[in-house]
This record gives structure tokens, C-alpha cells and sequence, in this order.
């Protein structure tokens, strides 16, 4: 007979000191426009290039450290950072998927539609509560970080390479020293009431528990994403009765 081990307290309070962490940085970033200079910095990064470019996107950083760079376009730029959620999915019919957790989610910045904007919202992770409580309680030494970023680049990088697993069908996302154990999920946002696709953790496996028979994601050449894990900012979708169509909103991304 299996036993599952309950989390220890030291895990939770790791998470819970973690995501205090995350708490703060990430409201900076949601409010940057109200911080001085801001607009000006996020609209000279996407518009001007060379010198004008590089001091915009340093001042940025500096003023936004939870902030990451992820692709510079002709007139606009694309960030990403993570952010503890509640959740996601708008009348979730799974119990897992009503959990609070960390997501990982993008920042637009540039012209859309012969307007400056600047849009944030939810990109390609959710990592509920529990799934992090078993990273740290299964790898004591890991860096939350650095797994949550390591898999948000696997999920862009197969999607410029493969067919994404089907909706609903479980398989592992490398991370750390591990595993995420999920699925993609998708549905109206609960904030926002955008269409989202995304993969959702149910728990963290190490590599010692793992064995050959399990679908791992497909590796895939880094990218910023394609179809439909471009920033849903960047993307339209039409949804039909048994079919989801992505398209580029504007223009291919590099």
C-alpha cells in the first residue's frame, strides 16, 4: 500500500515567504504606470533603437527587478514575470483549479492596432500551491525561481517545434531537478475574460520517482512562442464549435 506524505510545515513557509517576495515585485510591475518616467521608458523601448533603446530598458530593470526581457520587436517589446494568482479559469468545474498559486505572465509594451499600449495579463504557467510545496519539500536546495522560469521557456520553445500535448492529457514539464506533473488547461480568465490556454501543475515529481514510460514535453528551439502561446495581447482566437483558431494580431513576432 502507497503513502502519501503530508507537507511539512517548513515547506509551506518557505512557499509562503517565497511568494511574499513575489507579492511585492509583482505589484510594482502591475502599477509600473504610475510610477515617474515609466510610460516614457516602456514607449522609448519599444520605438527607439540603439542608445535610446538600451538606457530605456535599463532604467526599466532597474526600476522593475522582477521584470525579464523576452523579445524586442520593430515597435514594440515583450517582458515577462511572476505573480502569485488566485484562481484562473472562471467557473472551474476541477477543484484543482480553484487553488491559489504562481503564475507566470507577460507584459506588452508598443503599438497595437496605430495605438501605444501597454497590457498585461496571464502567459504559459500556473503553478498552484501544492505543486510548490512538494518542489520544496522533494528538493529541499531548489530554486523556486529558476524551475518556474526553466519551464516557462520549455512551454515557448516546444510550441515553435511541436503539436502541444492535447488539452487535457497529462504529461511532465521539466523543471529543476524534477518534473511538473500537469496538463493544458484552457478557458475564459477570470480577471480579465480573455480566452487562455496554459499549462497547470498538479504536483512536482523529482527525477528519482520518475520512469521511462512518462511523457515528457518535446524540447523545442528558444523561442517567444507561437499559435497559441504567443501573449494572448499579440494573438487573435476564434473559437468554433469543436475547433480553436490562433492568428499573429498585426504581424509575425520574431
Amino acid at each position: 500500500m502507497s503513502h502519501i506524505v503530508g507537507i511539512p510545515a517548513e515547506a509551506r513557509g518557505i512557499v509562503r515567504r517565497w511568494k511574499a517576495q513575489l507579492a511585492l515585485t509583482s505589484e510594482r510591475i502591475y502599477d509600473c504606470r504610475d510610477l515617474p518616467g515609466m510610460d516614457d521608458a516602456l514607449e522609448s523601448a519599444a520605438f527607439k533603437k540603439g542608445v535610446g533603446r538600451d538606457r530605456a530598458i535599463k532604467k526599466i530593470r532597474r526600476s522593475l527587478p522582477g521584470l525579464r526581457l523576452e523579445t524586442l520587436g520593430h515597435d514594440y517589446t515583450v517582458w515577462s514575470f511572476l505573480a502569485p494568482c488566485e484562481p484562473l479559469i472562471q467557473n472551474a468545474e476541477d477543484a484543482g483549479q480553484r487553488q491559489r498559486a504562481v503564475s507566470a505572465n507577460f507584459l506588452v509594451a508598443g503599438r497595437i492596432d496605430d495605438h501605444f499600449v501597454v497590457r498585461m495579463g496571464m502567459w504559459t504557467l500556473e503553478i498552484p500551491d501544492h505543486a510548490l510545496h512538494r518542489l520544496v519539500q522533494r528538493w529541499p536546495r531548489g530554486d523556486l525561481t529558476k524551475a518556474l522560469w526553466d519551464s516557462h521557456k520549455g512551454i515557448l520553445a516546444a510550441a515553435s517545434m511541436n503539436p502541444l500535448p492535447e488539452y487535457g492529457r497529462y504529461f511532465y514539464l521539466p523543471a529543476g531537478a524534477g518534473v511538473w506533473a500537469g496538463q493544458f488547461v484552457s478557458g475564459t480568465g477570470a480577471t480579465d475574460g480573455e480566452f487562455l490556454i496554459f499549462f497547470r501543475a498538479r504536483t512536482w515529481l523529482h527525477e528519482d520517482q520518475l520512469y521511462e514510460e512518462q511523457e515528457m514535453l518535446s524540447p523545442g528551439t528558444p523561442s517567444m512562442g507561437e499559435r497559441e502561446m504567443l501573449p494572448y495581447a499579440l494573438r487573435l482566437t476564434h473559437v468554433g464549435d469543436d475547433k480553436i483558431w490562433f492568428y499573429p494580431a498585426g504581424r509575425v513576432l520574431p
